[in-house]
């Protein structure tokens, strides 16, 4: 997905279920993670249903976990 595609889909709340940002530039990563968590994620709710997993040591099974939980207060 380009960069061009993933604000389509943030601005049309088409997101996929499961994103891994990447990409040489730490600003621009940190600015597309705030508008996907502001497009998605209830004032308030981003300590129950975020997942934030950083490359090495995280075990596949901690993604699994995550990504087959329910979120918390869902409707």
């Amino acid at each position: 997905m380009t960069p061009e595609q993933l604000q389509q889909a943030i601005n049309g709340h088409h997101l996929p279920s499961v994103l891994f940002l990447y990409g040489g530039e730490p600003f621009l990563r940190e600015k597309a993670l705030l508008q996907i968590e502001a497009a998605v994620l209830s004032p308030g709710s981003e300590d129950f249903n975020r997942n934030i997993f950083h490359g090495k040591g995280i075990a596949v099974e901690q993604v699994l976990e995550a990504v087959l939980t329910f979120p918390a207060f869902a409707e």
